[in-house]
């Protein structure tokens, strides 16, 4: 028998727990709330915005206690509008320790609306978000008052004043709505033109509100609906339009229009009834005028403090771009000076072959045996990849009267030479014995050509290019484009570049004779193979080398 009343002592008691269970889980309402639109409005990014507004937040509600949760955070149910709106403050602080509050609104359009205060006891606000949640608390008598009240929104938007104005959405989210975005989100002070936003216009204006947009005239009436300051809380009205003096609270006639809409609502904002006649009328005796003195000096004061604080924040401000200047380091313009090179003929109608980072982005180009002997020549073809390319001195038609000479000189020694052939058929091979010739250094040693000789180190130029060969030949600026020659008299290259590794270890590369004579013979200027067999000695190659090599210079 015992054992049986054991059991059902153990059934009743598991009952009662299964209903209190119940009880919780009923009054316990939980909302899963998806983000369907976002305002970036006071945020540096839409990042920053959304680690306050995420896509996805999760609200309980208990409207018997009237208390609602969001994660840790707890807030008290304001039920507005007979039941058909919920509003919500969660006390929140930030990572760095200020107090924030974030509001939330259950609307009875269906829509969940977020916006955070920055600090207490202040209406301005930081983005706003909407939200699609499940589970809404509102009943199904509640939504038909309120969506017949939001028809009736629609139809006249200057309406009754118990429409849209006092329980569908506060005027600071109500600003955002009603303003136009640009594609980043951003409010850019204009109303909307969007045909969905113009009831939220239309509202704005009803309410006399500006929402910072200038030139409208909507907010400037008399009417006392229209007033600028109807969005503002009663608690910033009160906190604008008073100050403490000598411990007393007293109207602060500095901000008059948060006096006057402060007298508006009817709010004493702590004032005293005699305090309010001792500003707001003349002075009648000595104590009353003490009173206004001290505040007219107290005012003087503050307007004093201000305009010294910002003439310093202004000093500060220059001191620091000045400074900044100081620290980034000064741009020396350096002068164009004109390039100097080497080339030489490579047909009797006067073509000249040089480098291509010789004669590239020059606005003239001139050439001859020295700096003070030059005629003008224009650039024929160009290759960067191999870096070369051809010109062309001018005819004897067009030379003046200086250079006539010079150029019928240049045809006499240079056809006897091109005749002859000019670049020899076989790549160099290695350890062969070479001469360079150009002028090094431009005019700064001297104006005659020189001669260089030196050995084939290798048969491959920088990074194994095989279109160039590697020389113990010293290549200096100014060589580049000069002809290369072997101990025969005929061309095998050109000079190109140098590659200093330190003071003591450089390499001196150059292009092959082959790669030359394919860039010639694709560009129309045909030349035949040399044929010169015999060796010469140094002394003849000089001669050679002095009637076909000139100065190039480039004009920048």
């Amino acid at each position: 028998m015992c054992h049986y009343r054991k059991i059902l002592i153990l059934f009743i008691i598991n009952l009662m727990f299964g209903i209190l269970y119940t009880n919780t889980s009923v009054a316990e309402t939980v909302h899963v709330c998806d983000r369907f639109d976002l305002s970036t409005t006071g945020f540096t990014s839409k990042t920053a915005a959304e680690s306050w507004y995420p896509k996805r937040v999760t609200i309980k509600t208990d409207l018997k206690n009237e208390n609602a949760f969001l994660g840790k955070y707890k807030s008290k149910i304001y039920k507005k509008s007979d039941g058909t709106r919920l509003d919500l403050k969660f006390k929140l602080r930030s990572s760095a320790g200020h107090i924030r509050f974030l509001m939330v609104y259950f609307l009875p359009i269906g829509e969940v609306h977020l916006e955070l205060k920055p600090r207490a006891g202040f209406t301005d606000i930081v983005g706003v978000s909407k939200y699609k949640c499940t589970n809404w608390p509102f009943t199904n008598k509640n939504l038909k008052i309120a969506n017949n009240q939001f028809k009736a929104q629609n139809n006249n938007s200057k309406g009754n004043i118990n429409t849209l104005a006092t329980h569908k959405i506060t005027s600071s989210v109500l600003c955002v709505y009603a303003q136009e975005k640009n594609e980043k989100g951003y409010l850019t002070g204009r109303w909307s033109k969007y045909p969905n936003d113009f009831k939220y216009v239309m509202e704005a204006k009803r309410r006399g509100l500006s929402c910072g947009i200038k030139n409208d005239v909507s907010t400037k009436s008399n009417d006392p609906i229209k007033r600028p300051l109807a969005s503002v809380s009663d608690t910033s009205v009160c906190y604008n339009a008073t100050i403490k003096t000598n411990g007393l609270k007293v109207w602060n006639y500095r901000n008059n229009n948060f006096v006057g809409e402060a007298n508006f609502r009817g709010l004493d904002c702590g004032v005293q009834e005699q305090k309010k006649i001792v500003l707001e009328t003349k002075p009648k005796n000595s104590k009353s005028s003490v009173s206004f003195l001290e505040l007219e000096k107290e005012r003087a004061k503050r307007l004093k403090e201000e305009l010294k604080r910002k003439a310093l924040e202004q000093r500060i401000a220059e001191l620091e771009k000045k400074n900044k200047e100081l620290q980034q380091p000064k741009k020396i313009k350096h002068a164009l000076s004109n390039e100097i090179g080497s080339g030489f003929y490579v047909s009797k109608f006067r073509h000249v072959v040089t480098n291509h980072h010789v004669v590239n982005g020059c606005k003239k180009i001139t050439v001859g045996d020295s700096i003070s002997k030059q005629i003008p020549a224009t650039l024929v073809a160009s290759d960067s990849r191999n870096d070369l390319a051809i010109l062309q001195t001018i005819s004897m038609e067009m030379a003046s009267a200086d250079t006539k000479t010079f150029i019928q000189n240049l045809s006499i020694e240079i056809v006897p030479i091109v005749s002859a052939g000019l670049i020899r058929a076989e790549d160099v091979i290695g350890g062969e014995e070479i001469f360079v010739a150009g002028y090094p250094l431009g005019s700064m040693v001297s104006d005659s050509m020189r001669l260089i000789s030196g050995l084939v180190n290798a048969t491959k130029g920088y990074e194994n290019d095989i279109t160039q060969f590697e020389t113990d030949a010293s290549i200096k600026k100014g060589n580049s484009g000069g002809p290369i020659y072997d101990k025969r008299g005929n061309i095998v290259g050109v000079a190109v570049k140098r590659l200093n590794i330190n003071q003591s270890d450089n390499f001196n590369f150059a292009i092959k004779g082959t790669t030359v004579k394919q860039f010639l013979d694709a560009n129309g200027v045909l030349t035949s193979f040399a044929n010169r067999k015999l060796q010469m000695s140094s002394t003849e190659i000089y001669k050679i080398a002095s009637k076909q090599t000139i100065m190039v210079v480039c004009h920048r």
